[in-house]
């Protein structure tokens, strides 16, 4: 076995064993830290993210549809109220006469002023003509209206009633959001058409999830404990249920850790600890990627030693012999003045082990079968003198 490692390690098969290793850690390593700062930067496109606001209950972040509007009624510091739901996984829908399902979402007239999601056709202004406007997501509109234009459509909704709907524009499908991304956006004035207890008093206590956007440098915190008491006057689950009042930034929400159920499976949330095992992960193998790099490079070192040793003895002027070497040291690495440092060391080094097998002994007595003139080995020993010389003059 010591045999078999002695073999690699004198051979370029050990430094190409050592360049997969490197790479296969590399592109681990480039992996996880897309899929890290994807999970770190989520709802960062979000021009408002400063303002906005989940008003949640101390266990769930789930609460009555329209809370939002009486909260916005009641505390000037809100500047716009918008409440979220997911009413159906896959809804059935009529589109010309053919029955296809999609994911449904309810959402206030506010929600594009509120969120930064981008339309791909139409206009955000539309959303906000009437109650039978809905919007579509880019996979949905390339799936059923392939041969034709969206806008303008009638889909029928078929979801506790029949609902004849006009599509306005196309979304890109929401990413890297903690709102789930539907096939469907109505409005949610169809909330109570579908549900009566979705009423302005609340009666579904977990009808949605509930956001408040406030006005630039108004502190909606400072004002916590007059919404819970907002709340225990007028929210009848506040009187048998419920104690507290949380106020959620929205750039807080995707790793909430306590609290965090959704009964209407509105919000997706991350897990800040998995994230924190990954990151820990991608800076171990980095490390890993490094000494590999080192092992390789070290590995090479006594090859390029020997060519550079056999390209001085052919012939070959000093420039040449140890140019070639420092392209293939810097370029790798990106820092030239790294390489060619690096290279100085292995020229000497290079003279170094040809002294010390004889090939440079002495300059009146050449070695046998050398292949290159006479003079190439005295003038390969000279340079190495006078690499020598300097280096003692310097210090080294």
């Amino acid at each position: 076995m010591k045999s078999f490692w002695n073999f690699l390690r004198n051979n370029k098969l050990y430094a190409g064993i050592n360049l997969i290793g490197l790479t296969v850690s590399m592109a681990f390593v480039l992996l996880l830290a897309v899929y890290i700062q994807r999970q770190l930067s989520t709802d960062s496109f979000q021009k408002n993210a400063d303002r906005i606001y989940a008003v949640a209950s101390e266990d769930n972040v789930n609460m009555g549809y329209w809370l939002d509007k009486h909260l916005k009624n009641n505390f000037p510091e809100i500047e716009k109220g918008c409440c979220v739901a997911n009413i159906a996984s896959a809804a059935a829908f009529n589109i010309n006469g053919e029955r296809v399902y999609g994911s449904t979402m309810a959402a206030d007239s506010t929600f594009f002023e509120m969120f930064s999601y981008d339309l791909v056709e139409g206009n955000k202004a539309d959303w906000l003509v009437s109650w039978d406007r809905c919007m579509v997501s880019r996979e949905f509109a390339n799936a059923h209206f392939s041969d034709k234009d969206p806008l303008g459509q009638i889909i029928s909704l078929n979801y506790e009633g029949s609902f004849q709907l006009t599509v306005c524009g196309v979304y890109e499908d929401f990413g890297n959001s903690i709102l789930k991304a539907p096939d469907v956006l109505i409005r949610g004035d169809i909330m109570p058409k579908i549900n009566s207890s979705h009423d302005e008093y609340m009666s579904n206590a977990g009808g949605g999830v509930c956001f408040v956007m406030t006005y630039p440098g108004a502190d909606l915190q400072a004002r916590q404990s007059d919404i819970l008491d907002w709340c225990e006057e007028n929210f009848w689950v506040y009187k048998s249920q419920y104690d507290n009042v949380r106020l959620i930034p929205l750039r807080n929400m995707y790793f909430l850790d306590d609290g965090n159920k959704d009964w209407t499976e509105t919000i997706q949330f991350g897990n800040r600890s998995f994230v924190n095992l990954l990151l820990a992960m991608c800076i171990l193998l980095l490390a890993f990627a490094v000494l590999n790099y080192i092992n390789m490079t070290t590995a090479l070192t006594g090859f390029r030693a020997k060519e550079m040793a056999t390209r001085r003895l052919v012939g070959v002027r000093h420039l040449d012999a140890t140019g070639h070497p420092a392209g293939r040291s810097a370029l790798p690495s990106g820092l030239p003045h790294v390489g060619i440092s690096s290279v100085h060391l292995q020229s000497y080094y290079a003279c170094q082990c040809a002294a010390g097998t004889g090939l440079y002994r002495d300059t009146r007595n050449p070695v046998r079968h050398r292949t290159g003139p006479a003079d190439s080995t005295g003038s390969a020993h000279r340079d190495c003198a006078r690499y020598a010389q300097a280096q003692d003059q310097d210090g080294l």
